[in-house]
């Protein structure tokens, strides 16, 4: 809802159709989505480094930091080797959305299978952390 009021108060103050601004909106929704689902993946890997190795307090933030310096949050894209974060190329997306660049049908496939595969990776590896930690019987130690 308020987005929508944004895309309205947008539309009455610039020369953009409120049509334009609801579907960049729909867009950027679906987007983000997709992008958190990728960051879910990272989540599940974190928690299981928690359930293996107990204390990781300090090296989630440091592994959070560095995904941020250099993923594209602050400044576009410099290199391809930016996109395995699953957030680049979504942010790469929105940018063209919001400057009114096209999207490349190849900027769509490649964070859809980047998101696609930290969120497997993430099911895998929180998987097997867990069979591994009820095999040694470690739940309990924290």
């Amino acid at each position: 809802m308020y987005l929508i009021f944004l895309g309205v108060a947008t539309s009455l103050f610039t020369n953009l159709k409120f049509s334009t601004i609801l579907l960049a909106i729909i867009y950027v929704t679906i987007l983000s989505m997709l992008t958190n689902l990728g960051m879910l993946g990272i989540g599940f890997i974190f928690a299981s480094g928690s359930l293996s190795f107990k204390r990781i307090g300090q090296w989630s933030t440091l592994l959070q930091a560095a995904i941020i310096l250099f993923s594209n949050v602050g400044i576009p894209l410099t290199t391809p080797l930016q996109l395995i974060v699953p957030f680049s190329g979504g942010i790469e997306i929105v940018r063209s959305l919001i400057l009114n660049k096209p999207i490349s049908v190849n900027e769509l496939i490649i964070t859809l299978i980047v998101n696609i595969l930290w969120f497997i990776a993430g099911i895998v590896v929180l998987n097997v952390s867990v069979k591994n930690e009820r095999k040694n019987g470690s739940f309990t130690a924290f």
